[in-house]
């Protein structure tokens, strides 16, 4: 349910608000924790939602989380900062400390730990205040420098469309983003003129991680040697890729259930024949679309994943597959059987599915 009314005057929370309501991200008196790392994007973030939930007509609950990763001189300052600001806006908050260097599991990198981390103590905060919502401050800059990272590396479709506005989890909240449409000069501009200070992490200065490399190095070359309006192309592909995702989730989604004869605990039993009539391309879209139903994580579910499952479909014979992030498939005769690891850690296992 949506909040319509009249337009705040100020742009950067209007744009705030708009996307609210156009994508349905907070619905009235909803309660959302926002993460607040001190730093100008998550302060205007929060600074705007408080203005937005003093509306009678929007009245959200929100709760203020901050992470101290523990990983620099100063990150101390910040949680205080972020409590002080907390304080004025007289909202809750819950402030914790944790080493993610510590936390980190083997062959794990600190970046990826941090994130790990961070998330499941967002998660433990909504819980515990009651919220239903994550908000997280990333915005229209933080959108093109994952799809260049994401180029960079290898994507497709899927990667092209940017960071998610919303993203569902079986059980937790779902992480919601309001400021996607936003830049970062817009977040600055905005506390400027109200001479609201944020805190400056010196490591985003540092070229050493490739995501500071794009933002400091690359985008700026493009910038002068390539087009000036890189940015705004860049922002164009990604609204392309959303709607062309879409489509294609829309199509394996279909796909999925005409392919699906029987589904269990943790795993979905889908047809063979039907999924050889689909062609490739179509059937890789019911594949991913079922592990997708199954709670796989999507993310890391990659091309080769799917292609070493559509090899068991097109064979002649029986097979088992253990994929990364404890996925499995197995090919029983007329049945292309899908699972997600067990409960306990261990691999995936298939034998409680049923024979053809």
């Amino acid at each position: 349910m949506n909040a319509r009314g009249p337009r705040h005057p100020d742009p950067f929370v209007a744009a705030v608000a708009g996307a609210i309501d156009r994508h349905a991200l907070l619905a009235p008196a909803a309660g959302a924790v926002v993460a607040v790392s001190g730093g100008a994007d998550s302060v205007a973030l929060l600074v705007a939602l408080a203005l937005l939930a003093a509306e009678a007509r929007r009245g959200y609950r929100l709760h203020v989380a901050h992470l101290d990763h523990a990983a620099r001189g100063g990150s101390a300052d910040d949680a205080r900062y972020v409590a002080d600001l907390a304080a004025r806006l007289e909202l809750p908050a819950t402030i914790e400390r944790i080493d993610a260097a510590a936390q980190a599991r083997p062959g794990e990198g600190f970046e990826a730990a941090a994130r790990r981390v961070r998330y499941a103590f967002l998660d433990r905060a909504a819980a515990d205040a009651g919220c239903e919502a994550i908000a997280t401050a990333h915005h229209a800059d933080d959108n093109v420098e994952t799809v260049l990272h994401r180029i960079a590396r290898g994507t497709g479709i899927a990667g092209l469309a940017g960071i998610p506005r919303v993203r569902t989890r079986p059980s937790l909240p779902r992480i919601i983003r309001p400021m996607l449409d936003c830049r970062r000069a817009d977040a600055e501009a905005f506390l400027t003129a109200r001479g609201i200070g944020w805190r400056t992490d010196p490591t985003n200065r540092q070229t050493e991680p490739t995501r500071n490399r794009i933002r400091h190095e690359l985008l700026p070359l493009l910038r002068r040697d390539f087009n000036p309006q890189v940015d705004g192309a860049l922002q164009r592909l990604i609204q392309t890729a959303r709607w062309a995702q879409e489509v294609l989730d829309a199509q394996g989604a279909r796909a999925s259930a005409d392919a699906t004869v029987e589904t269990g605990a943790g795993w979905i039993a889908l047809d063979v024949p039907a999924l050889r009539a689909m062609g490739s391309a179509v059937a890789s879209l019911a594949i991913r679309s079922a592990l997708g139903a199954l709670g796989a994580p999507m993310r890391r579910v990659g091309l080769e994943a799917v292609r070493q499952i559509l090899d068991l479909v097109e064979r002649n014979r029986g097979g088992r597959l253990l994929l990364p992030d404890g996925l499995g498939a197995e090919r029983r005769r007329r049945r292309l059987i899908l699972r997600l690891a067990r409960p306990d850690g261990g691999p995936p296992s298939v034998d409680n599915a049923p024979a053809p």
